[in-house]
């Protein structure tokens, strides 16, 4: 067969079953412009590899599920949106070293001292709104420093409860708190 003889759905339906060639003729076929593609806007060759690299193996991990109408169109914005989830977790790091930048220069002094305080109160208010069983579970998680399966045991409920608790207070704060007070807050629960 041809170099590249196959349509791109031809070779998508193959990769369903597990042909193995065929993923890697859309491999070849697509890496060098999805690598142009990454490199224009990240200007790193090795980051811009593994994103492809991870898109790929996504896809063929996902193969048996993927319904797939347009492949290129497809690659491209797996890779966009891999490139745009590494800008984001840039640019929240930048935030946070910015912030433990703001808080190592304020000190150990009364103001800072105060600001904390205000803003656990803060942080406690909101969280106060939360239904009691949620309140109580991201108190245990986050406060008191409990692992999940802790949690889950002391409550007798399940893990998979505990995670789903703390994910809807973690949302409640995001979307109720300032985004400069977001910064603070991740950095006091690490």
């Amino acid at each position: 067969m041809a170099l590249y003889e196959s349509t791109d759905n031809d070779l998508i339906i193959r990769i369903r079953n597990g042909d193995k060639s065929s993923f890697e003729e859309l491999f070849d076929r697509y890496w060098e412009m999805l690598f142009r593609f990454s490199n224009g806007i990240l200007e790193d060759e090795e980051l811009c590899q593994d994103i492809i690299q991870e898109v790929f193996t996504d896809l063929w991990q996902r193969r048996k599920r993927l319904l797939i109408e347009n492949v290129k169109a497809f690659l491209f914005q797996a890779v966009r949106n891999k490139v745009a989830k590494y800008i984001r977790h840039i640019r929240l790091k930048r935030k946070h070293l910015e912030a433990i930048a703001k808080l190592s220069g304020v000190g150990p002094g009364a103001d800072a001292i105060y600001e904390l305080k205000e803003l656990r109160q803060t942080i406690d208010r909101h969280l106060k709104a939360l239904p009691n069983r949620c309140y109580q579970i991201f108190r245990l998680s986050r406060f008191e420093h409990y692992s999940n399966k802790e949690i889950a045991q002391q409550l007798n409920i399940s893990i998979r409860t505990v995670e789903t608790q703390i994910s809807r207070a973690t949302r409640h704060l995001r979307e109720s708190l300032k985004p400069e007070l977001l910064v603070t807050l991740v950095l006091l629960f690490r």
